[in-house]
């Protein structure tokens, strides 16, 4: 009778096969044999792969990055520095009346351009006018007083020759003909006061220029010299900075600058110093330092926001690398000196620096490196101490 073999469809779609108790044990020894075949067949390939990449391994290469690298050169350690300032005419002047009164008329604007002796502003004149004619009759009556005195004296003198009167009685009369003659010139001088103080109630320009501001109005009351309105004048314009207490004692007369107005920053003035101030400024901080511009420009014009750029020669000589140079962590500024060995390469070694100023050309270095050295000038942050590298040409 034959065994037949049967199956039946699982949950997952597959077929089980179902063996009937007959074959069970002829299924197995058949299933060891294909597990073992298996099993070699991975074995195999495992060595094969083994013996292939021993074959292939090699050691890595040595990395050795490029650095590039700069001479240490000793400098003096001079400095500039640029200050912030406003533009404006070389010569300013702040206009008052030299007496008081009531301002009735203020004949300019700001802005306006003046001529020499321009009339700019007038104080109220009746006052003045009525002190003239005080002044006046005082002097009439001086000279009239001094006539009489006179013509006494000379008829004393007259009666003194002719025994009358006595040296005495001559002496009175010349005196009082003499006070009365000092009287006169005191009247005198009383009527010029008058008339100056006249004079005074108009305010001239004093050059030409241009009024910059006004600082009165009419009808105010002011006193004798108090500030009416700001004249400036001069062809040539300055600039107003301030500069700290620490830099001021380096600030000379005749003192070099260069000057840059945002207005045209493509374009650079000469100009000098022509005043340095020996207090401080309204900021109470700076001390404040007027730069004339060497050359006219029309373009040039009032309160135009400049920069002015100084130096400062330095009084120590100390070396000057490039900032990028010096890194800085946890211990401080450090940079890497080369020790060259041989084919073009070197061993970077990390030194200990002290900084000072940074300057257009460079960071001072002021102790750790010496004359000659060569560091590194790139990629400090990426070099180890006692690391091997490739120089590259000097920058």
């Amino acid at each position: 009778m034959t065994e037949q073999l049967s199956g039946r469809q699982t949950d997952g779609g597959n077929t089980e096969v179902l063996v009937h108790r007959h074959y069970k044990p002829i299924v197995k020894v058949m299933l060891k044999k294909t597990q073992t075949a298996n099993c070699m067949l991975i074995a195999s390939s495992l060595i094969l792969l083994c013996l292939s990449a021993g074959c292939n391994h090699q050691e890595p290469e040595e990395i050795v990055r490029p650095v590039q690298w700069a001479r240490v050169e000793a400098r003096t350690s001079g400095f500039t520095r640029t200050f912030s300032g406003v533009s404006q005419a070389s010569v300013r002047s702040e206009l008052s009346f030299r007496v008081g009164g009531t301002i009735e008329r203020i004949a300019v604007d700001e802005g306006d351009p003046v001529s020499s002796g321009q009339i700019l502003a007038e104080l109220e004149k009746e006052d003045f006018r009525l002190k003239i004619k005080e002044a006046e009759a005082a002097l009439a009556k001086a000279k009239a007083q001094a006539r009489n005195a006179q013509a006494n004296y000379t008829r004393a003198k007259r009666l003194y020759e002719q025994n009358n009167i006595s040296l005495n009685e001559l002496d009175v009369a010349r005196a009082e003909a003499e006070s009365a003659q000092a009287n006169v010139d005191v009247a005198q001088t009383a009527l010029r006061l008058a008339e100056r103080r006249f004079e005074y109630t108009t305010m001239k320009a004093n050059r030409e220029g241009w009024v910059t501001r006004i600082h009165a109005e009419e009808n105010e009351n002011i006193s004798s010299g108090q500030p009416v309105m700001t004249l400036v004048s001069g062809e040539k314009m300055e600039v107003q900075i301030g500069i700290p207490e620490d830099l001021i004692g380096s600030v000379k007369k005749g003192q070099q600058a260069a000057v840059e107005f945002e207005a045209w920053p493509e374009r650079e003035y000469e100009g000098e110093v022509t005043e340095v101030g020996v207090t401080v400024g309204r900021t109470a901080t700076t001390f404040p330092v007027a730069v004339t511009l060497k050359k006219s420009d029309t373009k040039v014009r009032l309160g135009m926001a400049a920069d002015v750029t100084l130096y400062f020669a330095g009084k120590r000589t100390a070396f000057l690398v490039p900032a990028i140079a010096v890194g800085e962590d946890i211990n401080g500024k450090f940079v890497y000196v080369l020790e060259e060995k041989n084919n073009g390469y070197a061993i970077a070694t990390r030194r200990k620096v002290i900084t000072g100023r940074l300057t257009e050309e460079g960071l001072e270095v002021l102790s750790g490196l010496e004359r000659g050295e060569r560091i590194i000038t790139h990629g400090v942050t990426r070099i180890s101490d006692g690391e091997k590298v490739r120089m590259l040409r000097e920058k």
